[in-house]
């Protein structure tokens, strides 16, 4: 099953499962990469993997998206991030 990292809080990680959005907590030492929101993992063999190219489709489909936005509606002056973090986290 894919997660996404929701959030880090102090040494706790909030995961939010792709699939049915369902929230699991896990520990920061469990993750043998640097975490931050946004990154896709995956559970094999009992170690969180980083999805690296799940990450960079879900970012591109969110830029793709941002940039129709910019054309058809009012300008923010939003980055890309702050985008991806706003439509990730209030879909």
């Amino acid at each position: 099953m894919k997660y996404v990292v929701d959030r880090v809080e102090g040494e706790k990680v909030i995961l939010e499962s792709l699939e049915d959005k369902a929230k699991l907590e896990a520990l920061k030492e469990d993750f043998d990469f640097e975490l931050r929101d946004g990154l896709v993992v995956e559970i094999k063999d009992g170690k969180y993997v980083l999805d690296d190219e799940e990450y960079k489709k879900r970012k591109e489909s969110i830029s793709s998206r941002f940039d129709k936005l910019k054309k058809n509606k009012a300008k923010k002056n939003w980055s890309v991030d702050q985008f991806f973090n706003l439509i990730y986290f209030h879909s």
